[in-house]
């Protein structure tokens, strides 16, 4: 069993703020869907830990849309309203 719930989420990348469709989910969320990503990683354990850094997975169509599939996109820090998130992976396409 995993959870979600989404809603909008002030992003800023690169000095350019958008608004995005936030999935809050958890840490075995993928795993439950059995999806995987494909560049990067998706959730680890010690992304659960209380003492983690925020993540992000950001989805295929945006890392597509936003990135044009750059691998150099995974890693780089985003801005979720004012937190930093390091966006690790993208999903693979479903």
């Amino acid at each position: 069993m995993a959870a979600y719930q989404s809603a909008p989420v002030s992003g800023t990348v690169a000095g350019q703020a958008e608004i995005l469709r936030g999935d809050f989910v958890s840490i075995d969320y993928f795993d439950v869907l059995g999806i995987g990503a494909a560049v990067g990683r998706t959730f680890t354990a010690d992304d659960d830990r209380p003492v983690s850094p925020p993540v992000a997975v950001i989805s295929f169509g945006y890392w597509k849309r936003r990135f044009a599939q750059d691998p150099a996109a995974i890693d780089k820090v985003i801005l979720l309203g004012k937190v930093p998130v390091s966006a690790p992976s993208c999903s693979s396409p479903l």
